[in-house]
């Protein structure tokens, strides 16, 4: 896992980069003011390891102590930084070279710094970072499985008289039942074959599903397997015609409680144009983990820059004010081919060791690899799940649907206090 001062030092070769402010900062070159702490969009709580320094209180109200640092034009001896909610009150500032530092209490769920130099000639502009406190976080955890369709092939196709008679929904309901987790399967609207759509599914399900919607939910993956990056191939129009879609059919055989907002589209690629359909669309956190594009055209997942995709590896969240999205970082995925139970533990006792990255874990897998069929099947792949399932729940995480948790409540808030409207 990249070290702080081996992420600070990767963004110094990103002065390339067409960012705009405040992210821009990080990548301007050496004349330019610039934060390097906080990062423009972070989100930490009570628990969080740098830049939070602790816990306080200002007149009765709970805050945080936080570290402000940055870096500076050579020359440079005054920097003027405040919290711009308290445009009078002047943060106090150490300078030492072209770098300074700062500690500020922050009580409010969005703070923006602002730093200047005063009386400045060489037009050095002011620039501006926000931090994001959520108040109410605790330890939790969710689960989702990835590219789903075999499963809803083979109900329809054996006709089963329940949904648990499918081997692949009865193991989901085992483990629901041994470590209370609530589970998103993220659906295909058809099968890689094409010998199957969710149009053909019966509705006799439906109050089955229904009944299991505390912990069994059904959301929008793709339209189909292929081609890869599929939203890099269709359209925007395409994007909004296929989740309406798969939305429809899901309320339509399994009732409106069991769809759930999804947190990854199909290889987390996306056209630039198509993002805030997303939005529209209910989604409000995305999970950042997709395979890096080689094309120049598009930028990889959900079209976050390159330095959020970095600070994402080492940090829990990241909001961006821009698409008024919040990416959540992923721990583990468990159909990788090394990920053998005891791998998959120990991946995620290397994630609890670091502050902030453990407060929320992400656990997920893809469907196909669940059957005996498939030419990359794992035959201990409900091994990995159970191991890492018991895992969460002995660390004391509470299991939750992503569309519940204080992460999706937190962008409802940002997005009215930022003004940030879909379209």
């Amino acid at each position: 896992m990249m070290k702080r001062r081996d992420f600070v030092a990767s963004l110094a070769c990103l002065s390339g980069s067409a960012m705009l402010t405040p992210l821009a900062v990080y990548g301007a070159a050496s004349e330019a003011l610039r934060f390097e702490t906080p990062f423009d969009g972070a989100v930490i709580h009570a628990r969080s390891g740098f830049p939070l320094l602790n816990t306080t209180t200002v007149k009765g109200v709970p805050g945080l102590t936080v570290a402000v640092t940055g870096v500076v034009p050579a020359g440079t001896t005054q920097v003027e930084l405040i919290n711009t909610k308290r445009p009078g009150e002047r943060i106090p500032v150490k300078i030492e070279g072209t770098r300074f530092s700062a500690q500020a209490v922050i009580t409010d769920v969005l703070t923006t710094f602002e730093a200047r130099i005063p009386s400045d000639t060489r037009g050095v502009k002011p620039v501006r970072s926000r931090i994001i406190w959520l108040k109410d976080s605790y330890r939790r955890w969710r689960f989702f499985v990835d590219d789903c369709s075999f499963f809803m092939r083979d109900i329809y196709q054996k006709g089963y008289k329940s949904l648990f008679d499918c081997f692949f929904v009865r193991y989901m309901k085992l483990l629901h039942d041994k470590y209370d987790v609530k589970t998103s399967l993220h659906l295909f609207y058809s099968t890689p074959e094409n010998d199957f759509n969710l149009s053909m599914f019966s509705d006799r399900y439906r109050s089955e599903w229904e009944e299991n919607a505390d912990w069994l939910r059904l959301g929008f993956h793709a339209h189909n397997e292929f081609p890869n990056h599929t939203y890099l191939v269709r359209t925007r129009e395409q994007l909004i015609a296929d989740f309406d879609q798969i939305r429809g059919e899901i309320e339509r055989f399994a009732g409106k409680r069991s769809y759930t907002a999804v947190v990854a589209l199909h290889w987390g690629s996306i056209r630039k144009e198509s993002i805030k359909v997303l939005a529209d669309k209910g989604v409000r956190v995305l999970g950042n983990g997709a395979w890096q594009l080689k094309s120049p055209e598009y930028i990889d997942r959900y079209q976050a820059p390159r330095e959020a995709s970095l600070y994402l590896k080492d940090n829990d969240a990241w909001y961006d004010f821009t698409n008024g999205m919040l990416f959540s970082s992923g721990e583990l995925c468990c159909n990788q081919p090394n990920n053998t139970p005891e791998r998959c533990v120990a991946l995620l006792d290397e994630a609890y060791k670091k502050p902030n990255v453990n407060e929320y874990i992400s656990i997920m897998t893809h469907e196909q690899y669940f059957w005996p069929y498939y030419q990359n099947y794992r035959p201990d792949h409900w091994q990995r799940l159970d191991a890492s399932f018991r895992w969460a729940k002995e660390h004391g995480y509470r299991c939750e649907f992503p569309d519940e948790d204080p992460y999706a409540q937190l962008v409802d808030v940002l997005r009215k206090e930022t003004h940030w409207k879909i379209g």
